[in-house]
């Protein structure tokens, strides 16, 4: 779908000189991580050994073993500060505790990479949430601390206590090169009920359609992830698949708005040893009310022996889509059975409306970054960035007859692109002559015709 375009010629740059450019991140309503960007700390130069107990990041507790707190050691994805994990010869981490709700779906984000200069090739980053936890892994063969290659990386939980401690540390060895990490963010999800019949295979295949071969259900080796049963591909099958679909049509108006996020989490596991492995594979597909698909997503097979691995999947439903087809894939390779494994299965829509977040107040001169979220994916998202707050009274906005800003004194209208998620960033420094003045910023989708919050900064 083609951008709608706006035409700035006729509005001058007056109140934030800024860069706008896409990025992977974004936040929900709320980041409920305090100093996740680890900016606010002691003071340090190159780099800082932090001992085991110390609380000398705001928010934060060393855990385990000592860390390292970044400056100019290596280049970070945001800020200028960022952990290496691996302190003096140790494996650390830190912890922070958050209140939660218990039944309410979290997603901790964050930039994973790892210390580049010693005892390179894979680091492993462990994460806990209350009884949840998983493991990420990063290779630094290829990187340097001018080149560290950050990846955004996110896990979601569900939560299951009022106060959850959220833990991110080591899972290697002692060393002095460890992961590394930045920008953590914990958002909180207000999704509908799991739109998944049967999904931990306890009603047998009740809910699912098997298309190939003789899915079947199962007890043993390995134990179930919830429940006494999983979904199995079948004895003496080479491939089998079983599907099903779920109507999404009652929420067709915010579809086609682009405002309804798709949420899935479930397990796979095959087994079969010695390799190759049988293959066990989650396929999504968003489909119109005549049947063609319109987007596709394929989990990866896992890689380990009896072991249920999660997959996860969030993005921004396609307009259009009126069925979402789940469909258990499990392939032979190996041996007689068709040993590939599915359990606790997780569907959910959770509505998406358009948002800008980030400090509400700022020093002049300084940097500032601003986030989106739900903006119409590989699409522009434009800002509006003003000096007068008139709701409903504001600047209209060019190619969405009717569409009026809460905004007036509007000085700038300037776009970034989306990345697949509909997450988007700016930023800028605010000029020293805006000190003691207030600007407002509001986000506009012009595909879909609407607007965000509005976000006032105090410029000091």
């Amino acid at each position: 779908m083609a951008s709608s375009r706006i035409p700035i010629a006729s509005l001058t740059a007056w109140v934030f000189s800024v860069v706008f450019s896409a990025t992977g991140l974004g936040q929900s309503s709320g980041n409920l991580i305090q100093n996740g960007g680890f900016e606010d700390g002691p003071p340090v130069t190159r780099f800082l050994n932090l001992p085991e107990g110390s609380t000398d990041l705001p928010g934060w507790t060393v855990i385990n073993g000592g860390i390292d707190y970044i400056e100019s050691y290596w280049v970070h994805p945001e800020g200028s500060r960022s952990l290496d994990l691996h302190g003096d010869d140790s494996a650390g981490g830190i912890s922070q505790t958050v209140a939660t709700v218990p039944g309410r779906m979290y997603r901790l984000r964050f930039e994973l990479a790892g210390n580049p200069v010693c005892e390179k090739g894979v680091k492993l980053l462990r994460i806990e949430a209350g009884t949840v936890n998983a493991f990420f892994t990063f290779d630094t063969i290829g990187h340097s601390t001018s080149n560290m290659g950050w990846t955004p990386t996110e896990w979601w939980f569900i939560a299951d206590r009022s106060v959850t401690e959220i833990k991110l540390f080591s899972g290697m060895k002692p060393s002095f090169c460890g992961p590394a990490i930045d920008d953590v963010s914990l958002e909180e999800f207000d999704l509908h009920q799991n739109l998944l019949v049967n999904p931990n295979a306890e009603a047998g295949l009740l809910g699912w359609t098997p298309s190939n071969g003789a899915f079947s259900v199962r007890d043993f080796d390995p134990p179930a992830i919830e429940g006494d049963w999983y979904f199995y591909g079948g004895d003496n099958t080479p491939y089998s698949e079983a599907s099903q679909d779920v109507d999404v049509s009652e929420w067709s108006s915010t579809i086609d708005n682009g405002e309804q996020f798709l949420f899935f989490e479930g397990y796979v596991a095959q087994w079969h040893a010695p390799p190759p492995l049988d293959r066990a594979i989650i396929r999504i597909e968003c489909l119109s009310s005549n049947g063609v698909t319109l987007d596709t997503w394929e989990s990866d097979s896992p890689q380990s022996e009896k072991f249920f691995e999660q997959r996860t999947l969030s993005r921004s439903v396609q307009p259009g889509t009126r069925t979402i087809r789940l469909t258990m894939i499990a392939e032979r390779l190996n041996g007689s059975n068709c040993d590939g494994y599915f359990d606790d299965l997780f569907l959910a829509l959770a509505p998406q409306r358009l948002g800008i977040s980030g400090d509400d107040s700022i020093l002049a001169g300084e940097i500032a970054i601003y986030k989106g979220k739900w903006a119409m994916p590989d699409e522009y998202a434009w800002i509006l960035i003003g000096g007068a707050f008139t709701p409903g009274n504001g600047v209209a906005i060019p190619g969405c007859p009717g569409l009026v800003s809460d905004l007036s004194d509007v000085r700038q209208f300037r776009h970034s692109l989306a990345n697949e998620n509909g997450a988007f960033h700016i930023q800028g420094r605010f000029p020293l002559w805006a000190s003691g003045k207030t600007a407002f910023l509001q986000a506009v989708d012009t595909v879909n015709c609407r607007l965000s919050n509005v976000l006032s900064v105090e410029v000091h």
